[in-house]
């Protein structure tokens, strides 16, 4: 029985975005193509508490470059959002 190597091996069929999902925010540590760096000091789940880290975009889109940045459109609905939320907690 022969096996084709090519045809058995999984395939990933997402599309990549073409600039950053969440341009306000830039949260890259919860993105499905963000990274997160740890210090040394960080060796099991206890040593994250209050540490610090380095995150960024595997796709490059946390580089500056301007067609990544928010628009003025998300800026206002991020806004509206964030002024909504509060409002809410603070009743």
């Amino acid at each position: 029985m022969s096996h084709n190597l090519q045809q058995d091996l999984p395939t990933i069929s997402h599309d990549l975005p073409i600039r950053c999902i969440d341009p306000v925010m830039k949260c890259c540590q919860d993105c499905a193509w963000g990274y997160c760096h740890y210090g040394d000091d960080v060796e099991c789940y206890a040593d994250l508490a209050g540490c610090s880290f380095e995150s960024g975009c595997t796709l490059g889109f946390d580089q500056g470059r301007p067609e990544n940045e928010p628009t003025d459109e998300e800026l206002q609905e991020f806004e509206k959002e964030f002024e909504s939320h509060w409002k809410e907690i603070l009743q």
